[in-house]
């Protein structure tokens, strides 16, 4: 049999025809095998899985100084939000994900040291996670066209492994863009299921976006 000590869900055992056990592995990570011989003794080996892709995302937000915006993820399942991380409530963990700001930047700028971080630790299935930035100033009007809020996600384990997988930078363009008094703007959502990022880019003036949840959370 095959154990994996992070997680166990990560594992299911068949049988085969042949009477011989197929294992599939669905994380990365180190499992160990364990046989029993001859004798009844069980032995264990070690394998590293690698190269099955990560649910690890890492969503870096930046922007010019002197302004203050703020990055917010909602957890949607069947068209209902069931949960909200943002500055004053900066973990969830529990049925639909993991998911954690650890860094709330007031100021902004655009090194790694002055980015705003949300990490989704952990996807859930049939969860579709949204992100979106609020104007927390109070000189708002057309002050993202003015601070240039940029948006990188990352998927990885690790950040030496991290995958670039968004960009807003390759499809924003601010110079030609008008927020108006708009205070929040809807980047995009995470879909567990087909573990895609879906592209939102709108503006709005109330925080009541509801995402597609058809491919997942219904």
């Amino acid at each position: 049999f095959m154990t994996n000590a992070s997680n166990g869900t990560n594992i299911k055992n068949t049988y085969n025809a042949d009477k011989k056990y197929v294992f599939k592995v669905t994380q990365n990570g180190v499992y160990t095998v364990f046989a029993k011989d001859k004798h009844g003794r069980y032995k264990a080996l070690q394998i590293r899985i690698t190269g099955l892709g990560s649910d690890r995302l890492k969503f870096v937000l930046n922007w010019e100084r002197s302004y203050d915006f703020d990055m917010h993820m909602k957890g949607f399942k069947n068209k209902s939000e069931v949960f909200h991380v943002f500055y004053s409530s900066k973990e969830y963990d529990s049925t639909y994900g993991k998911v954690i700001l650890n860094r709330d930047n007031t100021s902004g700028g655009y090194s790694e040291s002055d980015a705003e971080i949300i990490w989704l630790e952990r996807a859930a299935k049939d969860t579709v996670y949204t992100c979106y930035i609020y104007k927390y100033g109070s000189s708002y009007t057309n002050a993202f066209a003015t601070h240039k809020p940029t948006l990188k996600v990352y998927r990885g384990d690790t950040d030496a492994e991290a995958e670039l997988i968004y960009d807003s930078t390759k499809v924003k363009d601010w110079s030609k863009t008008q927020d108006g008094s708009n205070r929040y703007w809807y980047i995009l959502s995470y879909n567990a299921n087909t573990r895609e990022v879906e592209l939102i880019d709108q503006y709005m003036n109330v925080d009541n976006y509801l995402p597609d949840t058809s491919k997942g959370g219904e």
